[in-house]
């Protein structure tokens, strides 16, 4: 399945996947998309997708989309599957947990670019309780490079930009996390159980939580 050229705008739902609902697709492509103003009650204000095998997102944004609960843009709860993002620009998302992106299950997820002009951008996403750009558990494999965090907010809790919870390997090389803010632990990042971690040449700027202003580990 391959989505070009597209806009999703104030779609809301009482359930889950306020633009879009994706189960048992093997890929899945969105490229240059935008996804705006959508809710979903429970996960995924804009996208809710399961049992996929690829999902690739490209050159999209994601603007002001709310979930009640799990995921403000984005909920991906799928086993064996690889996610992968860039040049995608998420601004002004709202929800529970993760405010751009909730993972769990995953077998990879990549945000990547070198060029300047398609790193991915996570500016002013609020989370209402923890993880307020992504919230990822449960994944086997997580590589960040090359991407922004901008104040960006956890309100009550932990992880000012990224939650991780029973990860197996990370790496964060090449990005830049300013003015982000956690209302406990990790004003950028915070892990309760990881077996690697590897952050490189990565900038921390102004951020603010109540232990560990930049990481949490």
């Amino acid at each position: 399945v391959t989505i070009l050229n597209c806009l999703y705008v104030s779609n809301k739902v009482a359930f889950s996947g306020g633009a879009m609902v994706l189960g048992n697709v093997r890929y899945f492509k969105v490229l240059k998309c935008l996804f705006a103003n959508n809710s979903a009650q429970i996960d995924g204000g804009a996208v809710k997708a399961q049992d996929v095998e690829l999902c690739s997102i490209t050159n999209c944004v994601f603007r002001n989309n709310t979930s009640k609960k799990r995921g403000g843009a984005i909920n991906l709860k799928v086993s064996s599957s690889v996610i992968m993002l860039k040049g995608t620009i998420f601004v002004m998302n709202l929800a529970y947990e993760g405010a751009c992106l909730y993972c769990k299950g995953l077998k990879s997820l990549h945000l990547f670019s070198k060029l300047f002009s398609t790193r991915n951008k996570f500016v002013r996403n609020e989370a209402i309780s923890e993880g307020a750009v992504i919230y990822i558990s449960s994944v086997s494999r997580l590589l960040i490079n090359y991407t922004s965090f901008i104040t960006n907010q956890a309100n009550l809790a932990n992880a000012g930009c990224i939650l991780m919870s029973k990860n197996l390997y990370t790496q964060i090389e090449f990005c830049l996390f300013a003015s982000n803010f956690a209302g406990a632990d990790g004003g950028n990042i915070y892990s309760d159980t990881i077996k690697s971690l590897q952050i490189s040449d990565c900038k921390f700027i102004n951020n603010t939580a109540g232990r560990g202003g930049a990481v949490f580990i």
